[in-house]
């Protein structure tokens, strides 16, 4: 091997590391309180979770660890109530099924109806909730967006008429301004438990 030739491969050796980095899925949780975590936080949730990571205020990736929806650029500002919710346990069983390591970002609000997270709202939450994706997978080209998580629809049980006319306008929103078209949206079901939930739930 002459010099240069190994003077190119010397230099090569040093940069491509860098964008080898392993593949990391990426999954979006949003909706209203059921998503942001409502229910309290016991002694065996409040572990870091192994192999989760959280997108954090700085767009970076942290450990996660509950409250998941603390980091939410749409949240109440009230820090208490945002507490345990699906994302947690979502996270936890999906690394213990594939053993790979995996990022959520959480970005909730609650007592949000669907009207409030149309594109275009007066309030917002779809373009917080789009830039601060794309800034993410920006910061972070190792994540791979595999999924919008969506758990709402307290906020609308009792007029859920053209829920899912508004529902599918948002998820092609999504999915065209992400260029993502053909991403899954997983849509929580409301529970049972309550009887006004009937309606949004059909």
């Amino acid at each position: 091997m002459s010099r240069f030739s190994f003077l190119i491969f010397f230099f090569f050796s040093l940069i491509l590391p860098s964008y080898s980095q392993e593949e990391i899925d990426f999954f979006v949780l949003i909706g209203q309180s059921n998503m942001a975590g409502r229910s309290f936080i016991l002694p065996g949730d409040t572990n870091r979770l192994q192999k989760v990571l959280l997108v954090n205020d700085e767009l970076g990736l942290e450990p996660a660890r509950n409250p998941l929806n603390r980091y939410s650029t749409v949240r109440k500002d009230d820090l208490s109530i945002q507490r345990l919710g699906p994302g947690y346990h979502f996270g936890k069983k999906l690394t213990e099924l594939t053993g790979d390591t995996l990022a959520v970002l959480v970005n909730a609000r609650g007592a949000s109806n669907i009207e409030r997270w149309l594109k275009g709202s007066e309030y917002g939450y779809y373009e917080a909730t789009l830039n601060r994706i794309r800034l993410t997978l920006k910061n972070n080209p190792q994540l791979k967006l595999k999924a919008i998580l969506w758990q709402q629809g307290e906020s609308n049980r009792h007029n859920p008429e053209d829920y899912i006319t508004k529902l599918r306008k948002m998820v092609s929103d999504f999915r065209t301004d992400l260029q993502e078209y053909i991403l899954p949206i997983l849509i929580g079901e409301m529970g049972k438990c309550n009887i006004d939930n009937d309606s949004i739930r059909a």
